[in-house]
């Protein structure tokens, strides 16, 4: 190679020349992906020769391609340049010309040219910083907080790089013994960068980008120094803010290390962590139980008057391993921590920091920690004292005539304490039902209550209720039973009664605990114990009533203001969110029925954008209970949108103006039949009955009356709702389209319907159920016109010349006689398959022979086309070569019958008798080396593992042992219906049971009611039961589910 060296340059210069320049501006992209890639990899294994500038500017152009594959190539060629000490220097000129492109690139689209780009500008800012300037950094800065994980650890990267990659020397200090940590100076760093930013208000997400990548993130006792211990003369001491940031990084590692999942837009949510993560995030637990066992007191107790930094604090013990209290001995800082906990309790005010308590007891009172009975003794006194307080309080509160609220400050202050507590520990011992109640009273009589007293009030009841039930699902007492029955009942009736409070929160709040309570005492509570028939709440159309009128007033029907500044506006939209999903989750639940729904999917269309995604997971979930039901409840919402359309246009139109005609806006209505079609999927057997159902109750409705009252020639005036319906025909079977065709003409019998534009979306439902004119659900006819279009009671009875002579243009347009193209089924005696093909009527006979040779293979020249109708009689040939296709008298759907009279072409390609193959014996398969086989025979792979294979034939006799238990249930005659995989579900009657000859085990035998079967009842010659060809078919019994399943008939559904 070193005698050659001149010829080997040499060459891959022509190669150079000859190929790249042509080729790295390819159109393909595959091709300039692999130009970039191989200069690359030239550059780097030959950098004396290649990594120069005139070639870098053939990657510093490509970095502007419009691909993002051909951007990332780009870059990957460039990474191990930059990576290498020794080409550095050659890159600088290349770096200052492009630099500026490649900081562009970090917020490509495509997420991983983001990713390269950023590691390329850390490898820049390695070989010199100096490169850079500060507003290239900052956008890199920015990318930190990214959603996607990969582009904000390659900007943590960076930041990294930028920032803390220096001499990382232990810091000391000469008044002061304890040695500081090396990381403190870098974790002032981090809070002074994360406070500067202002880019994001919550840590978690830089510390998701940095947590890789800097052994601070972990350093617990760096974070607790700084925050305990006094600054060195020469340091400054933290301010407020920068104690606020550093606890809540602090917060942030010690959940990252806790728990391992992502902040919230990151990666998957509730990932599962692999062994090896696992196993990190118990020692990294454990690690951090160890230090704060210490040193969470002392912060409590430091800062225990500051809410916000308690706030945070109270989050650590949340991630805890309480056993290592008991396996470090550690009883002493446990007291110390519980006594800190109860100082909590007794100095602050706000219900965030009892709430905070309560789950750090929680925690620590689990009977499955050793020390528990230590925590629940203190728990005990706290709620004792906590119960004590509001007693007096409420004593205080029932002798006062009149109270302000610096009278009620005490009572709320306990209730926020009792309501905390009471989320997460049973305070049954004592029953402050009576209490409670007695403030509800007082909020029904006195508009001027507090609300959070009301909404603690509600918090108690219903939690009380909840902590009955677990005691009655624990030991069954009919006494608590009794007790439950009657609270339930008295507190869903204030709930009721404080919905029409005339303060709004009031109001909300009543209406959130009311549909706590139905969801918590549903009829679902039966399915545990029939005992608990009594606790279920009555709910009648009153209640369901009373929640959809609460919903108008205060979800749908709200008037915003104008000037509400837009963080508001998203707080208030978060709340009617809310309280919308409340209801839905009664219907979703089967709580309430389904039909419940009817005035929420009405709002689908209008309120999409606010609730669209609520309304839509509602009505799908919906349809898991009943198909059916869902459908009726679409067909009710469309037709109340339908009746307010109606209701508007009726006031909007003048009693002395009988000539004017008023406009009817269908569109909304038109769109919310779309997406409720739309919703339906592409699975159209599945959803037979329940589109069937749909069409039933519209039909029912647009024809009720069918003619107006006064004058009997005109529509009723609910045909004009018809005029949706089509949206719906493109996922009917023809037989189901058939079925309601005849229920239509059933209802509109005997009534004489006129030609004319007030019958017409009558007219057209029934055209499109006859598939005449029809394209996608919608007809062609010119006559369709806008929803928008003038249609009232006088209607124009009189059709221009113009106008029918375009219905009757369009018309033989749709039935194909204008059309230029038209269609054929060709079959050929040289292949057995048939295929479908369209041709225009212009073309001449001697070129589709041409064309009926690719498509059969039968030659030109020995062809003859036969012409023949759907049911195969010939009609005629096409043998004059210089006619055109359209000169002949053909129609679609004719079929092209191909001859070929060379005999030795006849089925050529089907049969394949002739042709050699190549044939290898097993003896001599075995004897060869590196087969398949011997690899599955040497790792024990599929039917060579003995243990594999008899796990696998235990299953199959487990399941066919199953299926024969299941066949015992199974009787002749008896009504089933039969659900396969990736089949529509079908009904039938049982026929047959046991083996065939066909397969292994026991099968069923189903005579279907409709031709969905396979078969006569026999196979094969042999009959095992009697029945219309294609619809016997043979399943397993764990396919047939036994009831009264009657025939589907359009008139049940």
């Amino acid at each position: 190679l070193e005698g050659n060296e001149n010829e080997i340059k040499s060459f891959m210069n022509f190669i150079f020349k000859g190929v790249f320049i042509h080729r790295y501006r390819d159109v393909v992209p595959d091709i300039r992906c692999l130009c970039m890639s191989e200069l690359g990899e030239w550059m780097k294994n030959y950098p004396m020769v290649f990594l120069d500038d005139i070639y870098l500017k053939y990657i510093g152009w490509t970095l502007y391609d419009k691909v993002g594959d051909c951007r990332l190539r780009c870059l990957l060629a460039l990474i191990p340049l930059f990576s290498t000490t020794d080409l550095v220097g050659k890159l600088e000129l290349f770096t200052n010309r492009f630099k500026d492109r490649i900081v562009q690139m970090t917020v490509d689209c495509e997420y991983e040219v983001a990713v390269q780009a950023i590691k390329l500008l850390t490898a820049i800012l390695k070989f010199n910083e100096r490169i850079l300037e500060d507003k290239d950094c900052e956008n890199i800065y920015e990318l930190v907080y990214h959603s996607h994980r990969q582009v904000a650890q390659a900007a943590g990267e960076f930041l990294n790089q930028k920032l803390f990659h220096k001499a990382e020397i232990p810091l000391s200090s000469s008044t002061q013994t304890k040695k500081r940590s090396q990381n403190t100076s870098f974790m002032h760093l981090l809070v002074q960068f994360f406070i500067e930013s202002e880019l994001h208000e919550h840590a978690t997400y830089l510390v998701d980008s940095m947590w890789d990548l800097h052994p601070m993130m972990k350093d617990w006792e760096c974070m607790t120094d700084i925050l305990l211990e006094e600054p060195d003369q020469d340091d400054e001491p933290l301010d407020d803010q920068h104690e606020n940031c550093l606890i809540e990084i602090l917060v942030c590692c010690v959940k990252e290390a806790a728990t391992g999942e992502y902040p919230i837009g990151r990666g998957q949510p509730n990932r599962k962590l692999n062994m090896k993560e696992q196993k990190q995030k118990e020692d990294d637990k454990k690690i951090l139980t160890e230090h704060f066992i210490g040193t969470l007191p002392p912060l409590l107790n430091k800062y225990i008057a500051d809410g916000d930094k308690l706030l945070n604090l109270l989050q650590i013990p949340l991630h805890f391993n309480y056993e290592t209290y008991t396996t470090t001995r550690r009883e002493r800082d446990l007291d110390t921590y519980l006594g800190a906990l109860n100082d909590i309790v007794q100095r602050h005010t706000t219900a965030e920091i009892f709430d905070a308590v309560s789950k750090c007891f929680e925690c620590v009172c689990d009977v499955i920690f050793t020390l528990s009975n230590r925590a629940i003794a203190y728990r005990g006194n706290i709620t004792d004292k906590i119960v004590a307080n509001f007693i007096a309080a409420m004593n205080i509160f029932e002798d006062m005539d009149e109270a302000d609220e610096d009278d009620l400050y005490p009572l709320l202050l306990n209730l926020r304490k009792l309501d905390a507590f009471h989320q997460c520990h049973d305070l049954g011992a004592t029953d402050l039902w009576d209490k409670i109640h007695l403030l509800f009273k007082a909020a029904i009589d006195n508009e001027d209550m507090s609300p959070e007293i009301v909404e603690k009030c509600f918090g108690v009841a219903n939690r009380t209720i909840l902590w009955g039930l677990v005691h009655l699902e624990t030991q069954f007492d009919r006494d608590l039973l009794k007790k439950i029955v009657k609270r339930s009942r008295k507190l869903s009736g204030l709930c009721q009664k404080l919905m029409l409070h005339s303060n709004q929160q009031i109001c909300q709040y009543a209406y959130s605990t009311l549909c706590d309570l139905l969801i918590s005492l549903s009829p679902h509570l039966i399915d545990k114990n029939d005992e608990y028939k009594s606790l279920v709440l009555d709910i009648n159309e009153n209640l369901i009533q009373t929640l959809l009128t609460f919903l108008s007033t205060y979800v749908f029907n709200v008037d915003e203001p104008k000037d509400q500044e837009e963080q508001v506006k998203i707080e208030a939209l978060h709340k009617k969110r809310n309280l919308l999903a409340a209801y839905c989750k009664l219907i979703v639940h089967n709580v309430l029925p389904i039909q419940a729904s009817t005035n929420i999917l009405k709002y689908y269309v209008k309120y999409n954008n606010d609730f669209g995604d609520i309304i839509k997971n509602t009505f799908t979930r919906a349809r898991d209970i009943s198909k059916i039901h869902t459908a009726k409840t679409m067909a009710h919402s469309l037709i109340a949108v339908y009746c307010l359309t109606h209701r508007d246009q009726q006031l909007a139109s003048l009693p002395n103006d009988e000539e004017r005609t008023i406009p009817v806006d269908l569109s909304p209505l038109r769109e919310l039949a779309r997406r409720f079609n739309l919703s339906f999927g592409l699975d159209m057997g599945k959803q037979r009955e329940a589109l069937a159902a749909l069409h039933r109750e519209c039909i029912r409705f647009g024809v009720t009356p069918l003619t107006d009252p006064i004058d009997s020639t005109m529509p009723g005036p609910n045909v004009l709702f018809l005029e949706c319906l089509p949206e719906f025909t493109s996922k009917l079977f023809k037989p189901d389209k058939k079925a309601i065709y005849d229920y239509l003409e059933k209802l509109v019998n005997n009534v004489v319907i006129s030609d004319s534009d007030a019958w017409e979306p009558l007219i057209q439902y029934r055209r499109v159920l006859m598939d005449e004119g029809v394209a996608g659900g919608h007809t062609k006819d010119s006559r369709a016109r806008s929803s928008t279009a003038a249609r009232g009671r006088k209607r124009v009875h009189e059709v221009s010349a113009i106008d029918e002579l375009s219905r009757i243009y369009f018309a033989s347009m749709a039935s194909g006689g204008g059309a230029d193209m038209i269609e054929f089924t060709i079959k050929s005696n040289v292949v057995s398959s048939e295929a479908i093909r369209r041709f225009k009527r212009s073309m001449p006979v001697h070129e589709l022979r041409n064309q009926l040779e690719l498509i059969t293979g039968a030659q030109a020249s020995t062809m003859k086309i036969h012409v023949k109708d759907e049911r195969g009689t010939e009609l005629f040939d096409l043998n004059d070569d210089s006619r055109t296709l359209g000169s002949y008298d053909v129609h679609p759907k004719m079929v092209l019958s191909v001859e070929d009279t060379n005999d030795n072409s006849s089925h050529l390609f089907d049969d394949t008798s002739s042709v050699p193959k190549y044939e290898l014996s097993q003896e001599e398969y075995a004897s060869r080396q590196g087969t398949a086989r011997q690899f599955l025979q040497e790792n024990k792979i599929g039917r060579f593992n003995p243990e594999a294979e008899r796990q696998k034939e235990e299953k199959e006799k487990q399941k066919e042992e199953n299926e024969k238990r299941l066949a015992t249930k199974i009787k002749i005659s008896d009504r089933c219906e039969v659900a396969v995989v990736n089949q529509p579900t079908k009904r039938g009657t049982v026929m047959y049971i046991g083996e065939v000859h066909f397969k292994p085990g026991v099968w069923i035998g189903i005579k279907y009611d409709e031709p969905l079967g396979k078969n006569d009842g026999s196979v094969d010659g042999k009959v095992y039961f009697q029945c219309q060809n294609k619809y016997g078919a043979f399943v397993r019994p764990s396919s047939v589910k036994v009831g009264d399943f009657p025939e589907i008939d359009l008139e049940e559904l």
